[in-house]
Order: C-alpha cells, then structure tokens, then sequence
C-alpha cells in the first residue's frame, strides 16, 4: 500500500493528477486499507490469549483479536520492517504466520506455573 500512495504523491509531482484528484485516490486508498485489515478472512473472532495469574490479587486476561495484528502489520514504519528483516524475517512471513494461526484450531502456546505464579498464552 506504501508503494500505492508514494505512485500517487509521483503522479501529482509530475502533474499528471490535481492535487484533488490525488487527495480523493489516497483517501480511497485509506479506506480500503482499512476495511481489508479489518475483514476477518475466517478466523471467527479468533485472538491471542495471554493470562497471568500472580499472587493474590495479581492477575492479567487480555484477548488480542488476531485481526487486529493484521491490521498492525499494514501501518509498520520502513525502519520496523527493516530491523525485522535484518533479524531474518519479512513482513510476508509475518503476514503469512498470521493467516496460518487464523486458520487453525485453538491451541496452547505458553503454559507456565512456577510457586504462586501461572502464566498461560493461547489461541482461541
């Protein structure tokens, strides 16, 4: 999508758009973006679950919906992606771990109890 809008921002430099026109194609732009990052392609709700069970009162249930991790994915910065890729990983495989994860069935990912304290990650 980076590479669509730096086109257009190109195409009114050399005067080949208004800046109207260019301004109405980004937003378009935008708007499809947004809509495509918050499809759910069949992953019914899916998210990840990290649980924290500490002592006493200490405790932390936090869902993260898994589209909002695909929607995270469409807005990271060049210099994100770049450290990503210097560590050996694309945005592609990350997009690609996302879609695969959506598609699964629910599983356990971290299970950890040491003395008063659990900590469970998973995918529901």
């Amino acid at each position: 999508m980076q590479e669509e809008q730096m086109r257009i921002l190109n195409m009114i430099e050399a005067g080949k758009l208004t800046p109207e026109d260019g301004a109405r194609l980004l937003g378009a732009l935008r708007k499809k973006r947004a809509q495509q990052a918050l499809t759910v392609r069949g992953a019914a709700g899916k998210a990840l679950r990290i649980q924290v069970d500490g002592p006493s009162d200490e405790k932390v249930n936090i869902a993260v919906p898994l589209a909002l991790g695909r929607f995270v994915l469409n807005f990271l910065p060049r210099n994100a992606i770049e450290s990503l890729e210097r560590s050996g990983i694309t945005a592609d495989e990350l997009r690609q771990l996302v879609a695969g994860v959506e598609g699964t069935a629910p599983f356990e990912v971290l299970n950890v109890e040491a003395d008063d304290a659990k900590v469970r990650i998973s995918v529901e």
